[in-house]
């Protein structure tokens, strides 16, 4: 299998996915370990807020009036202010 290829999940399986990994108590300093929490949580934190900005900007897009577009606005310029991480 190539390694470009992506992969497609349901949201709501791939926020549940990030929740539970973020909840676990991986006290053993393991190689593992190590290499998940400094490579692998990242990458899913990064996508997740990318998700999150363009549902962000979808509103703005989708605004019904001003006002729903100047409010839709400020939240992705605040969302998109505030990187990538938790």
């Amino acid at each position: 299998m190539s390694e470009t290829k992506n992969v497609q999940i349901p949201i709501t399986l791939f926020n549940d996915i990030l929740s539970f990994l973020e909840c676990l108590n991986l006290s053993n300093p393991s190689l593992f370990n190590r290499a998940f929490f400094s490579d692998v949580l990242p990458e899913l934190r990064k996508k997740q807020h990318s998700i999150n900005l363009r549902k962000t900007y979808t509103k703005i897009i989708y605004a019904k009036n001003d006002d729903q577009r100047i409010s839709a606005r400020a939240d992705y310029m605040k969302l998109k202010r505030g990187g990538g991480g938790r």
